[in-house]
């Protein structure tokens, strides 16, 4: 097993700062923070540093010494953590949500999300700040976002407020998401 050593390629129009073990990592869609020690709890011996190659282009070197399969682990998650942030303030993340079952809706008003779910009330949301919400149908929810765990944080709480249900399929899934339907008693 050899030490951890990974490179990640910076984009040009993505800028990356270091201020008290915390990466800042600024870009055109927005500004993102990300502390490893919140992430990963065997971060400490990890070491990170910016490196300008020949051509103009940055690149973070991500570099541990010890040679366990648990800094490997640690590694290559942190460098996926890495990548993610420089994705989102590059391009960001975007999710739908899809509403199913008669009388299911959604209604987005001043950044509260109201939820008809067939309960005898409706269930309202406040939206996050970070987050871009809005509904091209009253059974189609649209998230999009900068920061990938704010927004799969959000996608979540509102799919567990109906989650698809095996017989008839109605509920709240992601788009494109197959619910396997089972069939019921048969006389």
């Amino acid at each position: 097993m050899t030490s951890f050593s990974k490179t990640i390629q910076i984009p040009s129009q993505v800028s990356i700062f270091c201020k008290k073990n915390q990466l800042i990592f600024q870009g055109p869609l927005g500004i993102l923070n990300f502390n490893p020690r919140d992430h990963i709890k065997g971060w400490s011996g990890f070491q990170l540093e910016l490196l300008k190659q020949q051509n103009e282009q940055w690149e973070l070197l991500i570099k541990n010494t010890e040679k366990t399969p648990k800094v490997q682990a640690f590694g290559k998650t942190l460098v996926s953590l890495i990548r993610q942030k420089i994705f989102g303030v590059c391009q960001g993340f975007f999710f739908t949500l899809d509403i199913q079952g008669i009388g299911y809706r959604v209604v987005i008003d001043q950044g509260r999300v109201s939820f008809k779910l067939g309960y005898s009330h409706e269930i309202l949301l406040d939206c996050p700040s970070s987050l871009r919400v809005f509904s091209p149908k009253p059974n189609l929810l649209c998230v999009y976002s900068v920061d990938y765990h704010k927004l799969t944080l959000f996608c979540e709480t509102v799919r567990r407020l109906k989650k698809p249900e095996p017989y008839k399929g109605k509920g709240i899934r992601f788009q494109g998401q197959i619910v396997p339907l089972r069939t019921g008693k048969k006389k």
